[in-house]
């Protein structure tokens, strides 16, 4: 579909990371707002937390799906950014879905992530 797009890199271990998304229908201005403020929820940060601090053990598996870390470097800040993801496992290597949760706006990492490819993940102890 012409309002899909698909980005393929490869992460700092080799592995083929696939991510598709779609196209960003929000205004620049907002985008723009609501990336300043960016404040993970609770859930997500005590995830990520957990994720962390076991090294994948408490957090790889999410309410019975796995989950792999992502870290982008912002493309504004150049600061890392680390998100837990959910994952599926392909041929070549890992596929995540740059959804937001079917908001009309791309996730903010996969606007980094197109922005610089170069990127890490951690799946469970893996890096």
């Amino acid at each position: 579909d012409s309002a899909s797009r698909r980005v393929r890199v490869r992460d700092v271990a080799g592995q083929r990371l696939e991510v598709c998304g779609r196209r960003q229908h929000m205004g620049r201005n907002l985008a723009r707002r609501q990336e300043r403020h960016r404040v993970l929820p609770d859930w997500i940060a005590d995830h990520l937390q957990r994720y962390i601090a076991s090294n994948g053990a408490d957090g790889h598996i999410w309410r019975g799906v796995p989950t792999l870390l992502l870290t982008t470097k912002g493309r504004k800040s150049g600061a890392p950014r680390t998100l837990p993801l959910i994952y599926g496992k392909t041929p070549t290597g890992y596929a995540i879905v740059a959804s937001k949760g079917g908001a009309p706006a791309h996730p903010a990492w996969y606007l980094n992530l197109r922005d610089d490819p170069n990127v890490e993940i951690q799946v469970g102890p893996e890096r």
